[in-house]
This record gives C-alpha cells, structure tokens and sequence, in this order.
C-alpha cells in the first residue's frame, strides 16, 4: 500500500486502469508490476488487493554483440525477439535514436506501456532522436493507424505484439508502406512460426533479431534476414 501511494502520489484511483492491468510505469520509465487478488464486474477485471510487486530499474545502456546499426535503414520491418529482461526495449530506443539523429529518418514510437520513452508531460525522459516523435498510453492497435495517417513516419517502433489486432495494426501499416520494428517475447526465431497470431506478420517481416542475456541484456545471438542468418 505505501508503494502504491508513493508512485501515485496517493492518488490511487487516478491510475486505477492502469494498475487494473498489473502495471505502473514511473517517472523515468520504471515499471512497476503487481500481483494480487483479482474479482470480475460486468466482464471487467479489477485488483481487489495487492500482494506483490516487482520493480523493474530502467536505464540507458550499449548493446553487446556483432551487429553494424548503420546498416538499420536497410532491416525493413524487424522482429527484436528474446525472453524477458534481455534488452528488447533499451534495443528498440537505441535503434529510434541511431535511425532520427544519424540517418534522419522520420521515426514515430508507440509507446503503449510508457517505458520506451518514459515520457513525463510530454517529455521523454530517454534520448530517442531529434526526428522522432511519440504516443504514449495508449493501445497499438489505436495508435499505429493514428501514426500512419497523422505523422507521415518512414518508420514505426513499438513494444511487445501481443495479439493478432496488434499483429493487424502491424500489417496494415506496412501495407501502407511504413517499416514496423517491433518486439515480441520468445527464445528463438521459430516463435514467430510458432505463435498463432504472427502468421499475420511472418511473411511481412524482412528481419529477426533474437537477444539473450548471455553476456549480459542485450547481447545478440542471431540476425536472420529474409530466412537467411547473416
């Protein structure tokens, strides 16, 4: 109860759909994750207590691994793959800042969960490039179209593909002739095979990135392009 009053300021029923989804995203991009009792209203969950929670330390850090970033504008729509705690999202932030501040490319992230940027009033609180712009808190497969038709991005960044309307949002945006680089959650290139709902992205995804924690978050273990390891 004190950590929940902290982060919010004691203004727990300010941020109850957020915390309602198991989650609370600090200033600085510091994510918090809650387990407790869950009871059911209308089809609607809520927590009805907390239990637990597990504070996650955002930080800028280097990638570790055999990749050249120079060669980001020639990805296309990328998968970045790994477990949890290996780096996916400091990944995605880099490739956002490499891509705006050195190539110029228009850049545009959908930062649903806040933790990409860690924006606070509008302000990120990590570098992300000076050609980029962002939307936070708010749900990807609203947000992606929203991107497309409104900011004219060459590229889309965004967190953890979840479900096949994300995977949709996803697809049409490349349709619509924007680069998607996005994160999803596995060991290996084969969950992209493997995971239902990215049979809509498979055949629209030129590149897979899979991370570990081998030598530390973030450390690369394999590049696949268009089926061929590089």
């Amino acid at each position: 109860e004190d950590t929940i009053d902290i982060i919010t300021d004691c203004s727990e029923y300010a941020y109850r759909n957020t915390l309602n989804n198991g989650y609370y995203t600090a200033k600085g991009g510091h994510r918090i994750g809650f387990a407790g009792e869950i009871t059911y209203t209308n089809n609607t969950h809520k927590f009805k207590d907390f239990s637990s929670a597990y504070i996650r330390i955002s930080k800028e850090c280097k990638t570790k691994g055999n990749i050249n970033f120079k060669d980001i504008i020639k990805w296309g729509t990328t998968a970045i793959i790994s477990p949890p705690k290996c780096g996916k999202t400091t990944f995605l932030r880099e490739t956002s800042r490499l891509l705006s501040d050195e190539s110029l490319i228009s850049v545009c992230i959908i930062d649903e969960k806040n933790e990409i940027c860690a924006c606070h009033k509008g302000i990120p609180f990590f570098r992300t490039g000076i050609n980029t712009s962002i939307i936070s808190g708010m749900q990807k497969c609203e947000a992606i179209p929203m991107a497309v038709r409104n900011m004219s991005p060459e590229v889309i960044i965004c967190d953890e593909i979840t479900d096949s309307s994300e995977a949709y949002a996803v697809k049409n945006a490349i349709i619509s002739g924007v680069d998607v680089i996005y994160s999803l959650h596995g060991k290996d290139t084969d969950v992209i095979h493997k995971k239902e709902y990215m049979s809509i992205l498979k055949d629209y995804t030129d590149t897979l990135i899979v991370l570990s924690n081998r030598n530390g978050p973030g450390t690369i273990e394999k590049t696949e392009r268009n089926n061929i390891c590089i």
